[in-house]
């Protein structure tokens, strides 16, 4: 499966994965994936698993050396979402879904390290850092910038990661403001989700080796 693109509609994984075992990771069906994009679609109730252990800081995140080995499994209590990521850039636009109008709803930047294939699905890493525009995209803000501080803090994230976070989040930004093909509406018109899909579920290889390498700025 590794270097194959998944089928439409198939179930896979996301995963984050910030040293060698996974740290976060929620199922999803695929709505489009090529060398251009990756279309995910994660429907409410969807599973995710988070690492347990000891948690602190402003979004209560497992504190450095406090994760216990083991990882907790939760229902995806969002809404329909979709997350679209742009190949070759670090970060991922995710929008909710109302069915009963048929249309996308919000601008949500998630900062993460470009995708890579693995056997479960896609891995990545989150960045910590978000960027939350407006309908309109004529405003945006930058989200969680307490708890990047506190990354740091925690020697969590050294301050070269947390400037390269930020280097990246100005690479998103420039991308809104040229309104890329991602930020717009007639480009989300074909990531639609199909409501027919089979629920997406967790498989046998959801702790599977990684294929996110170490990240060194």
């Amino acid at each position: 499966m590794q270097g194959n693109e998944p089928f439409r509609g198939e179930a896979v994984l996301w995963r984050s994965v910030p040293d060698d075992a996974v740290s976060y990771c929620f199922a999803a069906n695929v709505i489009e994936a090529n060398d251009r994009h990756v279309a995910l679609y994660q429907p409410h109730g969807a599973p995710i698993r988070l690492r347990t252990g000891a948690r602190g800081g402003p979004r209560g995140s497992i504190l450095r050396g406090g994760w216990d080995g083991g990882h907790q499994e939760l229902p995806w209590n969002g809404g329909p979402s979709v997350r679209v990521h742009p190949r070759g850039r670090h970060y991922a636009v995710i929008r909710q879904w109302d069915s009963s109008a048929q249309r996308f709803d919000g601008w949500y930047v998630n900062l993460e390290l470009a995708w890579q294939r693995s056997v479960a699905g896609f891995d990545s890493r989150d960045l910590v850092l978000d960027i939350v525009a407006e309908r309109d995209l004529s405003t945006w803000r930058w989200k969680d910038e307490d708890h990047l501080a506190w990354s740091v803090e925690q020697r969590i994230l050294s301050s070269a990661q947390a400037q390269w976070i930020r280097n990246a989040g100005w690479q998103a930004v420039a991308d809104l403001d040229a309104r890329t093909p991602i930020f717009t509406d007639d480009e989300w018109d074909q990531w639609v989700p199909d409501g027919s899909w089979p629920f997406p579920f967790f498989g046998a290889d959801w702790a599977s080796k990684p294929a996110v390498q170490e990240w060194t700025p």
